[in-house]
Protein backbone atom coordinates (compact mmCIF):
# COMPACT_ATOMS: atom_id res chain seq x y z
CA UNK A 1 0.00 0.00 0.00
CA UNK A 2 1.41 3.54 -0.74
CA UNK A 3 1.03 5.30 2.51
CA UNK A 4 0.37 8.85 0.89
CA UNK A 5 -2.93 8.06 -0.10
CA UNK A 6 -4.25 5.04 2.23
CA UNK A 7 -7.10 6.06 4.36
CA UNK A 8 -7.72 3.79 7.39
CA UNK A 9 -10.93 4.25 9.19
CA UNK A 10 -12.05 2.69 12.31
CA UNK A 11 -14.47 2.77 15.51
CA UNK A 12 -13.26 2.35 19.52
CA UNK A 13 -14.75 3.42 22.79
CA UNK A 14 -13.05 6.15 24.56
CA UNK A 15 -11.60 4.66 26.94
CA UNK A 16 -10.85 1.11 28.35
CA UNK A 17 -14.62 0.16 29.98
CA UNK A 18 -14.33 -0.81 34.02
CA UNK A 19 -16.74 -2.73 36.17
CA UNK A 20 -16.69 -0.54 39.07
CA UNK A 21 -18.70 -2.42 42.16
CA UNK A 22 -20.40 -1.26 45.14
CA UNK A 23 -17.40 -1.27 46.72
CA UNK A 24 -15.59 1.35 44.36
CA UNK A 25 -18.10 4.25 45.02
CA UNK A 26 -18.19 3.33 48.47
CA UNK A 27 -14.30 3.76 48.92
CA UNK A 28 -14.64 7.13 46.57
CA UNK A 29 -17.40 8.23 49.16
CA UNK A 30 -15.62 7.32 52.11
CA UNK A 31 -12.20 9.29 50.61
CA UNK A 32 -14.14 12.16 49.68
CA UNK A 33 -16.35 12.72 52.43
CA UNK A 34 -13.26 12.65 54.75
CA UNK A 35 -11.21 14.82 52.94
CA UNK A 36 -13.84 17.21 52.62
CA UNK A 37 -14.53 16.86 56.47
CA UNK A 38 -10.55 17.67 57.09
CA UNK A 39 -10.83 20.76 54.82
CA UNK A 40 -13.66 21.84 56.52
CA UNK A 41 -12.29 21.35 60.24
CA UNK A 42 -8.73 22.75 59.16
CA UNK A 43 -10.79 26.13 58.37
CA UNK A 44 -11.05 25.66 54.17
CA UNK A 45 -14.33 26.02 53.96
CA UNK A 46 -14.07 26.74 49.59
CA UNK A 47 -11.29 23.25 49.00
CA UNK A 48 -14.28 21.41 51.31
CA UNK A 49 -17.04 22.67 49.25
CA UNK A 50 -14.71 21.72 45.90
CA UNK A 51 -13.75 18.00 46.87
CA UNK A 52 -17.43 17.44 47.63
CA UNK A 53 -18.37 18.69 44.06
CA UNK A 54 -15.13 16.88 42.31
CA UNK A 55 -16.81 13.40 43.91
CA UNK A 56 -20.01 14.23 42.64
CA UNK A 57 -18.81 15.09 39.19
CA UNK A 58 -16.87 11.63 39.04
CA UNK A 59 -19.92 9.74 40.56
CA UNK A 60 -22.45 11.22 38.32
CA UNK A 61 -19.84 10.88 35.21
CA UNK A 62 -18.65 6.93 36.33
CA UNK A 63 -22.97 6.56 36.58
CA UNK A 64 -23.56 7.38 32.91
CA UNK A 65 -23.11 4.71 30.34
CA UNK A 66 -23.37 6.75 27.18
CA UNK A 67 -20.18 6.41 26.15
CA UNK A 68 -20.23 6.10 22.24
CA UNK A 69 -17.54 5.13 20.20
CA UNK A 70 -15.30 7.35 18.27
CA UNK A 71 -14.73 7.31 14.58
CA UNK A 72 -11.18 7.67 13.81
CA UNK A 73 -9.92 8.77 10.65
CA UNK A 74 -6.24 8.85 9.17
CA UNK A 75 -6.18 10.26 5.51
CA UNK A 76 -4.02 12.48 3.27
CA UNK A 77 -6.23 15.47 4.96
CA UNK A 78 -4.55 14.56 8.62
CA UNK A 79 -6.25 12.46 11.54
CA UNK A 80 -9.71 13.00 11.97
CA UNK A 81 -11.44 12.28 15.34
CA UNK A 82 -15.28 12.21 15.58
CA UNK A 83 -15.44 15.53 13.38
CA UNK A 84 -12.51 17.44 13.80
CA UNK A 85 -9.82 17.32 11.89
CA UNK A 86 -6.05 17.67 12.75
CA UNK A 87 -3.73 19.00 9.65
CA UNK A 88 -0.20 17.34 9.65
CA UNK A 89 0.99 20.67 9.65
CA UNK A 90 -0.55 21.16 12.94
CA UNK A 91 0.83 17.43 14.47
CA UNK A 92 4.66 17.14 15.15
CA UNK A 93 5.50 13.71 15.35
CA UNK A 94 3.79 10.48 16.89
CA UNK A 95 4.44 6.84 18.39
CA UNK A 96 2.58 3.70 18.18
CA UNK A 97 2.68 1.87 21.65
CA UNK A 98 2.41 -1.94 20.67
CA UNK A 99 2.81 -2.70 24.72
CA UNK A 100 0.01 -0.81 25.71
CA UNK A 101 -1.97 -2.88 29.09
CA UNK A 102 -5.28 -2.37 26.64
CA UNK A 103 -3.80 -3.06 23.40
CA UNK A 104 -2.16 -1.11 20.83
CA UNK A 105 -2.12 2.67 21.05
CA UNK A 106 -1.33 5.87 18.94
CA UNK A 107 0.08 8.39 20.24
CA UNK A 108 -0.16 11.86 18.58
CA UNK A 109 2.04 15.09 19.67
CA UNK A 110 -0.16 18.09 18.80
CA UNK A 111 1.62 21.23 20.65
CA UNK A 112 -1.27 23.65 21.20
CA UNK A 113 -3.69 23.41 23.82
CA UNK A 114 -3.98 21.61 27.10
CA UNK A 115 -3.56 17.88 25.60
CA UNK A 116 -0.54 18.05 23.83
CA UNK A 117 -1.11 14.29 22.71
CA UNK A 118 -3.73 12.42 21.20
CA UNK A 119 -4.34 8.78 22.69
CA UNK A 120 -6.00 6.62 20.14
CA UNK A 121 -6.66 3.00 20.48
CA UNK A 122 -6.04 1.33 17.37
CA UNK A 123 -7.21 -2.33 16.13
CA UNK A 124 -4.11 -4.86 15.70
CA UNK A 125 -5.46 -5.31 12.17
CA UNK A 126 -4.66 -1.41 11.29
CA UNK A 127 -1.19 -1.65 13.08
CA UNK A 128 1.22 -1.61 9.82
CA UNK A 129 -0.97 0.02 7.52
CA UNK A 130 -1.14 3.20 10.26
CA UNK A 131 2.67 3.00 10.85
CA UNK A 132 3.00 3.11 6.91
CA UNK A 133 1.12 6.10 6.58
CA UNK A 134 1.98 8.01 9.75
CA UNK A 135 5.63 7.67 8.47
CA UNK A 136 5.45 9.32 5.55
CA UNK A 137 3.62 12.54 7.23
CA UNK A 138 5.18 12.70 10.28
CA UNK A 139 8.48 11.74 12.35
CA UNK A 140 8.40 8.75 14.44
CA UNK A 141 9.64 10.11 18.27
CA UNK A 142 9.26 7.86 21.22
CA UNK A 143 6.26 9.10 23.04
CA UNK A 144 4.81 8.12 26.18
CA UNK A 145 0.72 7.93 27.97
CA UNK A 146 0.89 10.98 30.73
CA UNK A 147 1.08 9.78 34.62
CA UNK A 148 -1.98 11.56 35.08
CA UNK A 149 -3.83 9.12 32.26
CA UNK A 150 -2.51 5.80 34.10
CA UNK A 151 -3.58 7.59 37.18
CA UNK A 152 -7.07 7.77 36.08
CA UNK A 153 -7.12 4.87 34.33
CA UNK A 154 -6.15 2.68 37.76
CA UNK A 155 -9.06 4.74 39.88
CA UNK A 156 -11.41 3.28 37.09
CA UNK A 157 -12.25 6.72 36.09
Amino acid sequence: MDGRFARIEWDALPHFPHERGDDWYWVLGIVGVSSAIAAFVLGNVLFGILIILGILVIVIYTTLDTHEPITYVISQAGVTVNDVTFPYAKLTSFFIDREHRHGPHLLIRKPDGMNELLIIPIPEEHLDDIDETLSYYLPEEHLEEPLSNRILELLGI
